[in-house]
Formats: structure tokens, sequence, C-alpha cells
């Protein structure tokens, strides 16, 4: 009897020792999905204000253009100097598109390992819920043993009584 518990004890401390990593495993995955989403969500921010800053942009190119067409005629020597700063627009235009397309990709790439890290959760838990079934079917096949075990000591101890008288 004194075997059982012990043997019992013991399954109990492994399994509770499973289930703290389980437990801690699950605390650091999503911790780690916190901060991929924290980091997502700053991400997103700067995107939304690099767009602004885009548009802005934008409309500067076209205020200057315009500007360009109505001076062309009285001023060439200003179109010049007015077709520089449209090139140093257009080519931070393009840094900030190029830009903006670096921070999808790793927006993109960040939902992704997200969902990686959603099913890896999945398959811990599942894992974990398998494994204290597969115990408590233990115990209980161990359980039903012991009380098999008591019964034949039981009937082996009235016999030997019998016996004795």
């Amino acid at each position: 009897m004194c075997l059982l518990i012990s043997v019992l004890k013991g399954q109990d401390e492994l399994e509770d020792g499973e289930q703290r990593a389980l437990r801690a495993k699950k605390r650091a995955l999503q911790e780690c999905e916190e901060l991929l989403e924290d980091h997502c969500n700053a991400l997103s921010s700067l995107k939304t204000a690099q767009e602004a800053e885009l548009n802005m942009l934008r409309r500067k190119v076209d205020i200057v253009v315009d500007f360009s067409n109505q001076r062309q005629v009285a001023a060439e020597g200003k179109l010049e100097n007015t077709h520089c700063e449209l090139k140093a627009q257009k080519s931070q235009l393009a840094a900030a598109e190029e830009n903006l397309k670096l921070v999808t990709e790793e927006i993109d790439k960040y939902k992704q390992e997200i969902g990686e890290m959603q099913d890896r959760l999945q398959k811990a838990e599942l894992n974990f819920k398998l494994k204290v079934a597969a115990h408590e079917r233990s115990a209980l096949d161990n359980w039903v043993k012991a009380r098999f075990w008591e019964r034949k000591i039981v009937q082996q101890s009235r016999e030997n009584t019998y016996m004795k008288h």
C-alpha cells in the first residue's frame, strides 16, 4: 500500500513538473506573441505616418508641377531650379515608397510568425492534454490493480484463518 502511494506521489510530481514546464512554455510563447503584436502595432503606426508623409510629398510634387507649368513661359531659368526641387522630392517619394514596401513586408512576416506561434501553442496544449489523459488512465489502472490485490490479500487472510481453525 505504501509502495502504491509512493508511486502515485511520484506520478503526481512528474505530472506537476510537466504541467509547470508546459505552463512556462505557454507563458513564454504568449509573451513572445505579445511582443510581436506590439512590434506589429508599432510598425503599423509607422506605416500610417509614412503614408501621410507620402501623401504630403505627393501633394507637394503636384504643387511644384503646377507652379512650373504656370511659370514656364515667363521664366525658363526658374524652371531649372524648380525642376531640381522636383527631382529631389521624387527621390524622397521613391525612398518613402520603398520604405513603406519594406515595412509592409515586415508586418506580413510578423503576422506569419504570430500565426506559427499560435499553431505551436495549440499543439503544445493538445500534447499536454493527451499526456494528462494517459497519466489519468495509468493512475486508474494502478488503482484498480491495487484494489484487486487488496481483495486477494483479504481473501488469502480469510483462507489462512479458516485453515488454522
